[in-house]
């Protein structure tokens, strides 16, 4: 009986072996399945204060960004060349911050938007017959008298998945924004700002440059140079008047083994720099997390495998006492 005990478990764990062969030769596939790149897709928007359309706004649409068949993105075109991360797009503020990024960079460098278009009379926007892809939306500021509207920059993948994690081809997008009044054409009202660089690179700052450039601008056009370092304690302050112009930040010459990302928090622009060269810290190479939607069955399945293996175990065990009293 322990003979044939054994070899029940011996063929449990080679069971098991090739289970765990098969999920690592596996690709990662999404609950949807694999998307289909070479479909075709359309963005509707809808631009609304408070449940109000916004007419008349000006909207630009960038294509970013390629999209595999496991939903992983890689910059392309105009974009292929900037040290931005796409990998690591696990949370909104990530994403916003992708987007704002990817903005400074588009109104820096001058890049022609793939479309444009004017929001209609209820603040509806249509892009038809586009590529997959990941893309960014930039809306002008909307001005009239001392009023202003605001529209965040965001980026959306096409296709998106819906609640019920299927392929959506056909993407549906409401923009954040906000109203404000602005100081009047004679106030002197002025606003200060702030430009702060952020790292994160620990135990790995030796990589860490002495300092950094980056430039200021308004409403997408220049309006100052800085140079950022230990000296002023890696921040830069300026004052502006409240006339409702949008601040951008973007760095020039990023380090090498670094990426970077621009995160606003009202008047504050935070430009960090992540090192993710050898030994960089967080994940160990080849590590990956299951993105949004990614099948997780291996993992309840590798559980129950365990405790198959810790019940059996327990039972040999108990079995082996009772046989030798």
């Amino acid at each position: 009986m322990r003979i044939k005990l054994k070899r029940w478990i011996m063929a449990l764990l080679a069971g098991l072996f090739c289970g765990l062969a098969v999920i690592q030769l596996s690709p990662p596939v999404c609950a949807a399945g694999y998307l289909q790149p070479n479909r075709e897709a359309s963005l509707s928007l809808l631009y609304q204060i408070r449940g109000s359309g916004v007419a008349g706004l000006k909207v630009h649409l960038y294509r970013v960004a390629e999209i595999s068949e496991t939903a992983d993105f890689t910059l392309s075109g105009d974009f292929a060349g900037y040290p931005v991360e796409l990998g690591d797009l696990q949370t909104s503020s990530a994403w916003e911050a992708a987007a704002e990024t990817l903005a400074a960079y588009a109104a820096a460098d001058g890049h022609t938007a793939l479309r444009d278009a004017s929001s209609g009379a209820q603040g509806e926007v249509t892009f038809g017959e586009l590529q997959t892809g990941l893309y960014l939306v930039v809306t002008d500021l909307w001005r009239q008298g001392r009023k202003r509207i605001a529209f965040d920059p965001f980026l959306i993948s096409l296709p998106s998945l819906n609640e019920e994690d299927a392929w959506v081809y056909d993407v549906q997008a409401f923009p954040k924004g906000e109203s404000y009044q602005t100081s009047g054409p004679g106030g002197d009202d002025k606003i200060t700002y702030q430009v702060v660089k952020h790292w994160e690179d620990a135990d790995q700052d030796a990589h860490r440059p002495k300092n950094v450039t980056v430039e200021i601008r308004k409403d997408g056009e220049w309006y100052s140079t800085q140079t950022l370092s230990s000296e002023n304690s890696w921040a830069y302050t300026w004052r502006a008047r409240d006339d409702g112009s949008t601040w951008w930040v973007v760095e020039r010459d990023v380090p090498d083994a670094y990426q970077v990302q621009v995160s606003r928090d009202g008047t504050m622009l935070t430009v960090t720099n992540r090192y993710t060269g050898p030994g960089s810290p967080g994940q160990e190479p080849g590590d990956k997390l299951p993105q949004t939607g990614q099948l997780w069955w291996p993992v309840p399945l590798m559980a129950a495998a365990g405790l198959v293996l810790f019940g059996a175990g327990w039972a040999m065990c108990i079995r082996k006492k009772n046989e030798e009293k």
